[in-house]
């Protein structure tokens, strides 16, 4: 009642001071005594009221982290556009959740304080001489008094910035987004457009691109142990390069800049198979590379020139695996595995080296059959101690493995729920980079669902899987770690727009749809967590996950003292 007041006392003063006359359009127009009787004359809501507004993501992200919708996009919604404008210009609303759902994917929240104008034909109609006024002399007239119109039982209109003063995200009353009908780049990409000006949501941004920067067992335990600062736990000095290789690349990719792909296949139609393969040899990989790394090198020279053992740098060093997991890394035609049984009797202990100048004899079928006939002839003492001709022929291996993979992938489909999921496993096998390999092989796999217009990406939750299970069960793990991550990144939106509402800081690490990360295990037999310990937090970190999936598996069968002593020791 207070702005009312105000509104009638502004209107007198002015028309103390001579008054002023608003032109409505179509021959008619409006003085300061009409508004003023207007203003003295309509109703007003008695309570608090609620309008919905279903829109894009981007749109209602950004009226919901802005509070309200600038006077200049009120005026732009008051333009007649002859779009979907049935009852002329205006900001349409209903009074319902879900009317307005078929216009957009989420929706904004108009809450509108007691005392609001509400629209009355009788009134209006007599105060300009039993006129009846149009739609678009409705929309001029609802500039200058802040009314609201009920058009249809549940549809409403407004037409001042007053009124859109205070919105919220759907979700906090409500009207949650529809998720499901958005993929991950999709919302990705109206976050970060979204964010642009606004502090929590870059926040948000940078968070959920973490969720990228390491697996996803590493970010859910560095936002357990961390939920102040995550990014700690990880590489903190080189995230911010992560962050803007991931956000340009992805621009470029969604725009079909890359070369990459195109139409859901690998490569577009119009290239042959050795064009498009030499292009992504030398150009696109490198480029993905030198974002991702922030390092330049003319000739582009990127490609590893040595070789790599995993489980360790020194010889004798090992991890833990299951026999099942042996038995598909032997199978991998890429990496050359030691094993030997756990002293325990449960398991083995391994480790495997990726291809190189000592380790091609399974690469028979992969390498060039010139090149490993002239591998076949060389003295490995000699390659030993030459380090120029060892680091020339591991990066011929490397060179060669990369051409031949991405000859036979030209023109196949794009999807990680489908055969591409071996492109991935074969491109990880072949360890293209010393540094940043993980972070670079699964841009460039991302990239290339991007940009042959596939939105739904894969989410490795532990990237040690790569070359541990076989094709079939990594393309669940996959499947079903991209959706929990979807789900993630939908609740986590969620709580920014409900902490914003609710002016506070907004609380990600204790949402329990962080837990649903863990959805992409369930194919291994582990069960979606909703507390870990210390010590299995700790065993993440440690990346000793034979142990961990064991206690996980059978919790009954440990002993708690036991096992925390030889954790933390």
């Amino acid at each position: 009642m207070k702005y009312g007041l105000l509104l009638i006392l502004c209107l007198l003063c002015r028309s103390l001071w001579g008054g002023q006359v608003y032109d409505l359009g179509e021959g008619l127009s409006a003085t300061d005594s009409q508004i003023q009787e207007l203003a003295r004359r309509l109703p007003r809501t008695t309570t608090e009221t609620r309008y919905y507004h279903w829109t894009q993501l981007q749109t209602a992200l950004r009226w919901s982290l802005n509070g309200r919708i600038d006077s200049g996009e009120v005026d732009f919604y008051n333009r007649a556009s002859g779009s979907k404008q049935v009852y002329g210009p205006g900001i349409y609303m209903a009074a319902s959740a879900t009317s307005s759902s078929s216009f957009g994917k989420a929706a904004a929240v108009f809450v509108m304080p007691v005392g609001t104008l509400l629209f009355d034909q009788r009134i209006v109609s007599e105060v300009f001489g039993h006129r009846n006024l149009t739609d678009l002399q409705l929309s001029q007239l609802g500039k200058l008094l802040p009314f609201v119109r009920n058009v249809t039982s549940d549809w409403w209109i407004t037409h001042h910035p007053r009124n859109v003063s205070k919105v919220v995200f759907g979700g906090v009353h409500g009207a949650s987004a529809k998720w499901n009908e958005m993929t991950t780049v999709e919302i990705l990409e109206e976050l970060r457009q979204a964010a642009r000006n606004d502090g929590e949501a870059k926040h948000l941004e940078a968070l959920l691109t973490l969720s990228y920067y390491m697996d996803g067992i590493s970010f859910y335990r560095a936002l357990k142990v961390n939920p102040g600062n995550p990014w700690r736990e990880f590489e903190p000095q080189n995230f911010e390069q992560y962050l803007k290789a991931r956000r340009g690349l992805l621009e470029k990719a969604l725009k079909g800049n890359l070369g990459m792909s195109q139409d859901g296949r690998f490569g577009p139609a119009s290239t042959t198979t050795d064009a498009w393969a030499e292009k992504q040899l030398r150009e696109v990989l490198p480029l993905v590379f030198e974002s991702v790394s922030g390092k330049s090198d003319p000739g582009r020279n990127y490609f590893r020139d040595e070789g790599i053992r995993a489980g360790g740098n020194s010889e004798g060093q090992t991890f833990k695996a299951t026999a099942a997991q042996v038995e598909v890394m032997k199978k991998n035609p890429y990496i050359e595995i030691e094993v030997t049984p756990h002293p325990s009797g449960n398991g083995f202990l391994v480790a495997y080296y990726y291809p190189d100048v000592f380790h091609y004899k399974k690469l028979k079928d992969k390498l060039s059959p010139e090149l490993y006939r002239e591998l076949e002839t060389l003295d490995p003492a000699r390659v030993w101690k030459n380090t120029q001709l060892r680091r020339q022929y591991n990066q011929r291996i490397v060179t060669d493995l990369l051409k031949n993979l991405f000859k036979s992938t030209h023109g196949r489909p794009v999807s990680f729920q489908g055969e591409s999921v071996q492109f991935l496993m074969d491109l990880v096998s072949i360890h293209p980079f010393k540094d940043f390999n993980g972070r670079v092989t699964r841009l460039y796999y991302d990239l290339a669902h991007a940009e042959a217009k596939v939105f739904e990406i894969p989410y490795s939750f532990l990237a040690d899987l790569d070359l541990m299970t076989d094709i079939t069960e990594y393309q669940k793990i996959l499947k079903l770690g991209a959706q929990g991550h979807k789900e993630m990144m939908a609740a986590m939106l969620e709580e920014l727009m409900k902490a914003r509402a609710e002016k506070r800081a907004p609380n990600y690490r204790d949402l329990p749809a962080l837990d649903n990360l863990w959805k992409a295990l369930q194919p291994m037999g582990i069960p979606q967590q909703t507390t870990l310990s210390a010590a299995q937090l700790e065993l993440i970190k440690k990346r000793r996950f034979h142990e961990l999936f064991e206690l996980l598996r059978h919790p009954s069968e440990i002993n708690i003292g036991t096992f925390c002593k030889r954790v933390f020791n």
